[in-house]
């Protein structure tokens, strides 16, 4: 006999959402985050030289499976801030 009111307690307390109530709300938190991630993806790029040497650079680093020192025409390459 106890069981019956407990079956009745559990369906009422049971949250009633689905998948087809969170739709909206997942449409258009995938659309928003589509829309910041990709803005303008592709519309700048680095000087033609800069995506030469920074290829070289990889390019070496496979070759030579050295993953620490970075190297460009087989010299220890550093990026400096100053241009001097």
């Amino acid at each position: 006999m106890q069981a019956a009111p407990t079956e009745a307690l559990k369906q009422s307390v049971a949250p009633k959402f689905g998948l087809s109530s969170e739709l909206p709300l997942l449409t258009s938190l995938t659309f928003f985050s589509a829309l910041a991630l990709f803005w303008k993806l592709g519309t700048g790029s680095l000087m033609d030289w800069d995506e030469a040497i920074y290829a070289q650079i990889s390019k070496e680093l496979v070759q030579r499976r050295d993953w620490l020192t970075l190297q460009w025409a087989r010299q220890p390459w550093f990026k400096s801030s100053d241009p001097r």
